[in-house]
């Protein structure tokens, strides 16, 4: 089941959005079970197939509903744990919220405001709309994305790993601001895998070297 909260106002002066919310199989068949598992995804209305998907990705939805119910529904027991999925939607402004830094040519830079919006809104009205989401409450918090949608993920668990962890980057613009998160974010203290902050990485073998999505 995928439903959509409405209109999300951020007082933190960045657009209104719809955030779309995955609850697993059984939310609406036991009304007592609490769910410890929440993740954060970028770009919700790209992900969910009972939600627009068909008509608003020039790319192709991700179907994550689909392939969350039938993982979580398998006969073989243990083959996922149960998990909710928070979708904050893009908006217009995608390319600003979702990178740290201005970009000579593209421009950029809210990802922080963005990052707070998440926490400070976002996530306190999931858990106000959905008590049994126990999870939603306090981080950290697992967080997805692809693209720009990645970038912003790795610099969230990066700088951020006590609030986002852990983290996974799909296809991420790392050429984003002459490779700055390399050369920048990077070279900066943050989280090792002896702190117990995990990051999945991944990208296409037909990945270009510059993408503006």
């Amino acid at each position: 089941t995928v439903k959509v909260l409405k209109d999300v106002k951020s007082p933190q002066g960045l657009a209104t959005r719809d955030v779309a919310v995955y609850l697993p199989p059984s939310f609406e068949e036991n009304t007592l079970k609490a769910y410890s598992n929440v993740l954060i995804a970028h770009d919700g209305n790209n992900l969910f197939d009972q939600v627009q998907c068909d008509t608003c990705c020039a790319n192709g939805c991700w179907g994550v509903d689909t392939t969350l119910d039938t993982y979580i529904a398998a006969s073989n027991p243990g083959l996922m744990s149960e998990v909710v999925v928070v979708g904050v939607y893009n908006t217009p402004d995608r390319m600003d919220e979702l990178t740290y830094s201005k970009d000579p040519k593209y421009g950029g830079g809210k990802l922080d405001t963005y990052l707070t919006f998440v926490e400070k809104t976002v996530m306190p009205l999931v858990a106000k709309e959905f008590p049994r989401v126990s999870a939603a409450s306090a981080g950290p918090w697992p967080m997805m994305g692809s693209s720009l949608g990645g970038l912003a993920t790795c610099y969230a668990g990066w700088t951020q790993g006590s609030k986002y962890s852990p983290v996974a980057c799909m296809s991420s613009s790392f050429w984003w601001d002459g490779e700055d998160f390399k050369g920048s974010i990077l070279a900066k203290s943050g989280p090792s895998p002896k702190q117990d902050h995990p990051f999945y990485i991944d990208w296409g073998s037909g990945e270009g070297s510059e993408q503006t999505d």
